[in-house]
C-alpha cells in the first residue's frame, strides 16, 4: 500500500494499485490507465508507469508471468488463443493404434475421463500460452495430474540430463494442514526451504516438460513474448488518448477582439481594438446566461467555442494500425481472418497445418502422462478431427457425393449432419409400422408420384390436358 499526494487536493489517499507477485511491474494494464489520469498533475507517474509497459523482460521467469497477465487481461491476445485452442483441440478423443481398442484400454477411457480430458484443456492453454508446459504427478498415484507453472519452476536439460527445480514455498506447517503426504514426501519438502529438485528417479513426482526449444537450452520464449512490444504501443496509444481527453474536461470559449496590425506605423503594438474594458463588458453581459442571447458585435470579434479541444483526428484509430499490423502477423493466420480486408482462400489451409504442426508436439507430452501418470495402456493413440477445417458448403457436398457413392456411412452422414444414429433407426424402424400413406412423400421428383412406379412422371401428347 502506498500514499501519495495529488496536486489539488488537501489530504492522502491510499492507492494499492495491485501489481501481481514477481510480475515487478512490468505491465502497465488496460484498467490502471483510468488511475494514471487521476490527479492530471501527476503526468511523471504516466511516464513511468508507460516506461514499464514499454519494457521488455529479458529473464524467463519474467518473460511467463508477463504472457500470463496478457492473456488474462489483453482482449486480442485472449480471443486468438481461446480461437486457437477451439480449431487445435478440435475433435479430441483417445484411440488406438491396434485396428481395435482392447478391453483394457475401453475401461480405462472411462474410468479416467474426467482427469485426461481436464489435463488435455490446460496443457493446450498453457502451451499456446507459454510454449512451455511443465506436467507433473505424484508417483504413489491416486491423484490428477497437473500442468505447474514454469514461472515457478527452473528446468535444466544439458546434455539430454533433465532436472526440474519447482518452487512450491510449503514448509512443514503447510504439509501438516495440507495432509495427503507420506513421511517419505514430507522429509523431501522440507529437505530444502521452499523448493524441491527432481530427476526421473525422485519418489515423490515425476514430470514431463513439452518445450518448442532444442535439447539442451532448457525453457524456451514464450508464445505471447513477441506480441509484447505492439501491445505495450498500444496501451501507451492508449493512455496518452486518455490523458488528452482528460485535458478536454476544462471547455474554453474564446472571443477573439480586434485584430492584428501587420504594417504601419503601429505594427505589432497592443493597439488593435482589444481593450479589458470590451472585454469586461462582453463576459458581464453573457455570464450565467443560457438559450437565446442575442448580442451585437463588431466585425473584428470572433467567438470560438472549446478553442482548447484537439483535432478529433488525434482520437482516431488510425494510430493504432501500426501496432495492429504487428498483432496480426503473429495472430496469422487467425488474425488474417479478423483482420483482413479482403479474402484469402489460402487463410484456412494454412491454419490447418498450424494445427497439425501443434497437435504433434503435445501428442506425444499427452501420451507420456497418461501412461506414466494415469497408468493408460501403451496401445493409447490421441486422434484430433481435422472437419473444422473444412468449408460447410464443400464439406456438406462431398458428405453426400460420398453417401451416394458408398464410402461413407449413414452413421457417419447422420452424425456430421447433427442427428443421433440410434435415434433416427429407433424412429424409422416406428415409423415402417405405420400406414404406408403416412411416410410417403407426396411427390418425388426422382420418383414421380407415389401411387405410380418409379421414374418420372409420365409424359402426355401435344394437346392432351389442355383446358
Amino acid at each position: 500500500m502506498r500514499k501519495r499526494k495529488i496536486a489539488g487536493r488537501s489530504a492522502d489517499y491510499s492507492d494499492p494499485l495491485p501489481v501481481p507477485a514477481g510480475a515487478n511491474g512490468q505491465m502497465c494494464s488496460a484498467w490502471q490507465g483510468e488511475r494514471l489520469l487521476d490527479g492530471f498533475a501527476s503526468i511523471g507517474r504516466v511516464e513511468a508507469e508507460l516506461s514499464k509497459a514499454q519494457d521488455n523482460p529479458q529473464g524467463r521467469r519474467e518473460q511467463f508471468q508477463k504472457a500470463r497477465l496478457h492473456f488474462k487481461y489483453q482482449l486480442f491476445i485472449r480471443g486468438i488463443i481461446l480461437l486457437r485452442y477451439a480449431f487445435y483441440h478440435f475433435g479430441f478423443r483417445v484411440g488406438s493404434e491396434e485396428k481395435k481398442p482392447s478391453t483394457r484400454l475401453v475401461k480405462w477411457e472411462e474410468s479416467n475421463r474426467a482427469m485426461y480430458r481436464r489435463y488435455a484443456r490446460d496443457t493446450w492453454l498453457e502451451w499456446l500460452v507459454q510454449d512451455n508446459v511443465v506436467g507433473l504427478w505424484r508417483q504413489q498415484g491416486g491423484k490428477p495430474p497437473l500442468v505447474y507453472p514454469p514461472e515457478n519452476c527452473k528446468f535444466q536439460d544439458v546434455f539430454g540430463n533433465e532436472v526440474l527445480t519447482i518452487i512450491h514455498n510449503i514448509t512443514s506447517e503447510h504439509i501438516t494442514t495440507i495432509g495427503g503426504f507420506s513421511r517419505t514426501e514430507q522429509k523431501e519438502f522440507v529437505k530444502t526451504p521452499n523448493e524441491m529438485k527432481l530427476d526421473h528417479k525422485n519418489s515423490v513426482f515425476g514430470f514431463d516438460v513439452l518445450r518448442r526449444e532444442r535439447t539442451g537450452a532448457g525453457f524456451g520464449v514464450p508464445a505471447v513474448a513477441s506480441a509484447f512490444l505492439p501491445i505495450a504501443e498500444m496501451i501507451s496509444l492508449d493512455v496518452a488518448s486518455q490523458t488528452l481527453a482528460a485535458a478536454c474536461r476544462t471547455v474554453l470559449e474564446q472571443h477573439k477582439m480586434g485584430y492584428e496590425i501587420k504594417s504601419g506605423i503601429h505594427a505589432g503594438s497592443k493597439a488593435n481594438h482589444w481593450n479589458t474594458k470590451r472585454s469586461d463588458g462582453f463576459e458581464t453581459k453573457t455570464k450565467g446566461k443560457t438559450g437565446h442571447v442575442r448580442v451585437s458585435t463588431n466585425f473584428d470579434h470572433d467567438v470560438v467555442q472549446c478553442a482548447n479541444w484537439p483535432d478529433p483526428k488525434h482520437f482516431g484509430e488510425a494510430k493504432f494500425s501500426g501496432a495492429m499490423m504487428r498483432l496480426a502477423n503473429w495472430a496469422m493466420p487467425l488474425g488474417q481472418m479478423l483482420l483482413g480486408k479482403n479474402l484469402n482462400p489460402f487463410v484456412l489451409p494454412m491454419l490447418k497445418y498450424q494445427a497439425i504442426a501443434e497437435r504433434e508436439y503435445v501428442a506425444e507430452h499427452l501420451r507420456t502422462v497418461f501412461i506414466q501418470a494415469l497408468g493408460a495402456p501403451e496401445e493409447i493413440k490421441l486422434v484430433w478431427s481435422n472437419e473444422c477445417f473444412s468449408d460447410p458448403r464443400i464439406f456438406a457436398d462431398l458428405l453426400k457425393t460420398g453417401l451416394a457413392a458408398g464410402p461413407v456411412s449413414q452413421s457417419s452422414y447422420l452424425e456430421q449432419s447433427g442427428f443421433d444414429p440410434e435415434q433416427e433407426r429407433e424412429r424409422k424402424s416406428e415409423e415402417a409400422k405405420l400406414p404406408k400413406g403416412q411416410t410417403t412423400p407426396i411427390y418425388d421428383a426422382a420418383h414421380g408420384p407415389p401411387k405410380k412406379a418409379a421414374g418420372k412422371p409420365a409424359g402426355t401428347k401435344n394437346g392432351e390436358g389442355d383446358d
